[in-house]
């Protein structure tokens, strides 16, 4: 499959810059061309920047290594699963014309879309899928002293790419050539205004759950979703902190490790200040990504201490409840006790067991005893204490048993 790319290069004769269409093949048989070229004539003045996509397949990965040396490790799992890195080395045969190469890469999380305000509507929550997207940035960059500089970026997004191609065909100055390090504070200030989008964004997205804070404080979507967008503002923390590395990193290889071919000292300050710049938006980006985890984990604790204030409210019902339950049974309780005795008394005589004989006029009134009477007792009693016995064994067996 053919990998088309974008690539932006430097016009010398008409002094700005151009924009034209090509595929991975043709731009690496052309930088082979050029070095073959170079080899005996001149060098070349050659400003380029290539906007390439992520995903290459391995045949187009080995043109690009053997055209531009880049290193192998720069497309392994390892390096593209990354949250960020940087490495160089300096490029030196023997010529005048000596190199120097980098290759970086930066990992943004950001979300599809602004959130759309759902007062009262906590269904209307997205999938947690739905609203992001990981934006994997990759470059290359290979500098010449011969002010021979190519630029390669990898997955940029369309919206980035087309603002760092317009950069460029607006600028009449040779922007990216100067030093090895001009292609890194050219291309710098996009990648943190992009991290910069970023972390509005999702500060949107954690003002929103605020605004809508009563309407779902005991909506079971709105925990879900506050602990899933607490995921993305720490995975936002941690890119940010991998940035901050790098462009230390960047610094710190410019300061300790310059490159054999020393420009002026005024311009290396220049490109040290710039990228120090960087840095420290960065660091603020960073602060300010923090500062969104605290406020998110603000929300989840509020939401969770009213969620427990109004389980204790209906705790505090249903114990209300219980008592009013408990002073009917107490009612009905001594009722019982009252009617008990009568009830067992009425219920005694009115057995068959009984028998008064009313006054005649040969006899005297009286009550007569059944000689069978003693078979009420020998029923009842082993019957109550069976029914004692069986609801103490049940008893003893509901404590026993495990809960």
């Amino acid at each position: 499959m053919t990998a088309h790319i974008t690539l932006v290069q430097y016009d010398v004769q008409a002094s700005c810059w151009t924009a034209a269409e090509s595929d991975i093949s043709k731009f690496c048989s052309a930088e082979e061309s050029a070095k073959n070229a170079e080899a005996v004539e001149a060098p070349l003045t050659r400003l380029r920047v290539a906007f390439l996509p992520k995903d290459l397949q391995l045949a187009q990965t080995t043109l690009l290594c053997s055209a531009f040396g880049i290193p192998d490790h720069f497309f392994e799992p390892l390096a593209r699963e990354a949250t960020g890195f940087f490495g160089a080395s300096e490029l030196s045969d023997g010529d005048a014309d000596e190199g120097y190469r980098t290759w970086f890469r930066f990992l943004i999380k950001r979300p599809w879309m602004k959130p759309a305000h759902t007062a009262g509507c906590s269904h209307a929550f997205p999938a947690a899928k739905s609203i992001y997207r990981w934006d994997d940035l990759a470059f290359f960059t290979q500098w010449y002293s011969s002010t021979s500089t190519t630029v390669l970026c990898f997955g940029l997004p369309d919206e980035l790419c087309e603002e760092v191609r317009q950069s460029l065909l607006k600028s009449k100055q040779l922007e990216i050539a100067s030093t090895p390090y001009d292609a890194h504070t050219f291309i710098l200030p996009f990648i943190v205004r992009a991290f910069d989008s970023s972390v509005w964004l999702w500060r949107d997205w954690v003002r929103e759950s605020e605004l809508e804070r009563q309407e779902n404080a005991n909506s079971r979507e709105a925990f879900l979703y506050m602990h899933e967008l607490a995921r993305h503002i720490i995975h936002s923390t941690e890119v940010l902190t991998s940035a901050i590395n790098v462009i230390r990193s960047i610094i710190e290889e410019q300061h300790d490790r310059p490159p054999m071919s020393q420009p002026s000292t005024l311009v290396n300050v220049h490109a040290c200040r710039m990228l120090h710049h960087q840095r420290s938006l960065l660091e603020c980006l960073l602060q300010r990504s923090k500062a969104l985890e605290r406020r998110l984990q603000n929300e989840i604790s509020l939401a969770s201490n009213l969620n427990a204030q109004n389980d204790s409210k209906i705790a505090t019902q249903i114990a209300e409840l219980s008592r009013t339950d408990g002073r009917v049974m107490k009612t009905i309780s001594i009722l019982g006790l009252v009617f008990l005795p009568g009830t067992f008394v009425s219920a005694i005589f009115s057995m068959s067991f009984f028998n008064f004989q009313p006054a005649t006029a040969d006899t005297a009134a009286a009550w007569r005893v059944s000689e069978m009477f003693w078979v009420y007792w020998v029923v009842t009693i082993p019957i109550t204490v069976a029914t004692i016995a069986t609801w103490h064994y049940w008893q003893r067996k509901q404590q026993k048993a495990p809960r």
